[in-house]
């Protein structure tokens, strides 16, 4: 065990990520809100209040295969690639999807910010934009999060879902909350959104 966590440990070192970035990743991070509306045996439906979010899309049809490269690119807009060279506060979880042309990354912007006051990007590739408010459905899951275990969550939750007679709405997304140097504890999602009515009280 002591041999996989020292591996483990130095496969972070040299992955690329400078300590700044990690450290943002860290306990305190702001995280995105939302409000559990009903709670199921294996999963949960939320409601998401409007958000403002920065999005690089990739041509790779994968959640994982090209996330590094994406993730530098959100990344740099938050640390001064920025027309006000401003650094801001990285927020969790970061969300990833795969859409019909491709795949996207987005993060989400502090609550503090608004659609006029957050700092332009300098790369033409980020997209600054706001997400409508809604419900979703969530399932968590536990461990380092690759490209197959994030496939098989979201067809849990999909079936889940079928057998619940609740209708899906878009893409299904994978939420990370955690920095790469966090072995324990892990906090991984899959969320997507739904047909849902509340119950009036």
């Amino acid at each position: 065990m002591k041999s996989i966590l020292v591996m483990t440990l130095g496969a972070v070192l040299i992955s690329g990520y400078p300590q700044t970035k990690i450290h943002l990743m860290g306990n305190k991070t702001e995280e995105q809100p939302y409000r559990v509306v009903q709670k199921r045996d294996k999963f949960e439906i939320r409601f998401y209040p409007e958000a403002l979010l920065a999005k690089v899309k990739s041509g790779e049809k994968s959640y994982r295969s090209s996330s590094s490269n994406q993730f530098r690119k959100l990344a740099g807009f938050i640390f001064g690639g920025n027309a006000e060279s401003r650094q801001i506060a990285m927020t969790a979880p970061v969300h990833m999807e795969k859409t019909a042309s491709g795949s996207a990354m987005h993060f989400v912007m502090p609550k503090a910010y608004s659609m006029e006051t957050l700092p332009r990007p300098l790369d033409d590739g980020i997209e600054v934009y706001r997400s409508g408010a809604g419900y979703f459905a969530a399932y968590s899951f536990s461990g380092f999060a690759g490209e197959e275990k994030i496939l098989r969550a979201e067809e849990e939750l999909r079936v889940l879902l079928q057998d619940s007679g609740i209708k899906t709405i878009g893409n299904f997304r994978y939420l990370g909350y955690n920095a790469p140097y966090e072995l324990f504890n892990r906090r991984n999602e899959v969320i997507v959104a739904v047909d849902y009515e509340p119950v009036a009280n």
